[in-house]
């Protein structure tokens, strides 16, 4: 069973492992850094807007700037999907089952590290 930090120990050390998550899965170590994942790629919004996201327990703290997407980054998005889909579809149902399987195992054994987040 994990412990429970008090309150100002989680306010803390957010920042810091925020950084350590940005870094890892490569957008960046800056809070304006967080952008839209599309077709295998961390890409900026057309609008060119982004809006703050604030820790509810300390409102001083910025999480993160994240871009306002738009229609057309959702139609990209699903665009990108749509042609993933095309080599998706010819892995034989079971093989996506265990693929789909292990990245659920996967979440459920790291859930403290993203409830943290």
């Amino acid at each position: 069973m994990s412990r429970v930090q008090p309150a100002e120990d989680r306010t803390k050390s957010t920042s810091g492992r925020l950084q350590g998550l940005r870094r890892k899965y490569g957008y960046g170590s800056r809070a304006s850094d967080i952008k839209n994942f599309i077709n295998g790629e961390w890409v900026e919004s057309r609008s060119g807007k982004a809006y703050e996201n604030r820790n509810p327990a300390n409102s001083e703290e910025l999480i993160g700037m994240f871009v306002s997407s738009t229609e057309e980054d959702a139609d990209a998005a699903v665009d990108a999907a749509k042609e993933a889909y095309k080599t998706w579809r010819l892995f034989p149902a079971p093989k996506r089952a265990e693929i789909l399987f292990r990245a659920a195992e996967l979440l459920v054994q790291r859930k403290e590290e993203f409830s943290k987040t």
